[in-house]
């Protein structure tokens, strides 16, 4: 077994059974809370954990309900209400809940610190508000 650090009171925990990895989470008594059945699993983030369902990702709470049936080719954590997903080759930014409130049109998103986001779209990277409002650029082509 192999254990990652904490975050928001639970670590996730990789477990080797039968020859196949298996991530899941623990509490600080070092007890499942979270059964290991994820080919994945990430840091916990605004009450959400980041896992590997099959092939894709999704996102879990901590009674390890989905937040949604959407499943992501990539994802990254949430971040200020909001997470990088992608689509296909696309990205958008999902809420808590698991739906659009930015729908997947970039080539790259990045996660939102202090109300903005860097995107980039057809080779110009832009900043994004949260609201999904483009700020301005930093090197168009």
């Amino acid at each position: 077994m192999r254990a990652f650090y904490f975050s928001e009171g639970l670590a996730a925990v990789e477990v080797r059974n039968k020859g196949e990895d298996r991530f899941g989470y623990i509490n600080k008594s070092g007890a499942f809370v979270i059964i290991p059945r994820y080919g994945f699993a990430d840091d916990f983030s605004e009450g959400l954990g980041k896992v590997l369902i099959g092939n894709r990702f999704g996102f879990i709470n901590k009674m390890a309900r989905r937040i949604s049936d959407s499943l992501f080719d990539q994802a990254e954590s949430f971040s200020e209400g909001l997470a990088p997903v992608k689509l296909g080759d696309k990205w958008g930014y999902i809420d808590t809940e698991g739906k659009f409130v930015i729908v997947p049109q970039f080539d790259l998103a990045e996660p939102f610190v202090r109300g903005l986001a860097v995107v980039s779209k057809d080779g110009v990277v832009c900043y994004l508000s949260r609201s999904g409002e483009i700020i301005g650029n930093r090197g168009a082509p």
